[in-house]
């Protein structure tokens, strides 16, 4: 029985094992140049979570990791190919995410979902604590808020996100 033995291969992998973490992904132009482009799936599993932080990073850094460890780098690889692999084809995703124990992690893979509720900043306020004397001023909100609800999206997307490993490159960098 073939028919669902992907289904069954992410199965084994994530349930009953000492692996953490699973990365599926996929090559679109498939095993070598002078084959039929049959795309090819890979997956790479890791016995921790400290791998993510390489398998998600950005691509300049990626670059850096790679010339810093081999002694003449390959001409076909960079840090923005390998870039392209960090997330698994929609194939893949539907699969992993048919899963009801997987239900938590892939309703975050997909961004903005406009259908959960957001909390705008007019429904916040800042105004003195009512934890005790001498605590401070704290940030309460007008509204109640339902589980799940985002926070600020409106103001969310104008945040600059920095990557811990373009931290770590700076700090290296300044140091050195």
């Amino acid at each position: 029985c073939t028919k669902h033995l992907q289904l069954k291969l992410i199965a084994q992998m994530s349930q009953g094992t000492s692996f953490r973490d699973l990365h599926i992904f996929e090559d679109p132009n498939g095993p070598g140049a002078n084959t039929a482009r049959t795309p090819q799936s890979y997956v790479i599993l890791s016995k921790g979570k400290s791998s993510r932080g390489h398998w998600y990073a950005q691509g300049s850094y990626l670059n850096y990791k790679i010339r810093r460890r081999m002694s003449s780098y390959p001409s076909f690889i960079d840090g923005s190919t390998l870039q392209r692999f960090n997330r698994p084809s929609k194939g893949w995703e539907s699969l992993f995410c048919s899963f009801p124990e997987h239900k938590r992690v892939c309703s975050y893979m997909n961004g903005f979902d406009p259908a959960i509720p957001n909390i705008y900043r007019e429904e916040f306020e800042v105004k003195p604590s009512t934890l005790g004397k001498n605590v401070g001023r704290g940030l309460f909100t007008k509204v109640d808020i339902s589980e799940g609800s985002y926070f600020l999206q409106e103001i969310a997307s104008h945040k600059m996100k920095f990557y811990s490993q373009t931290v770590e490159l700076i700090s290296n960098t300044r140091d050195a």
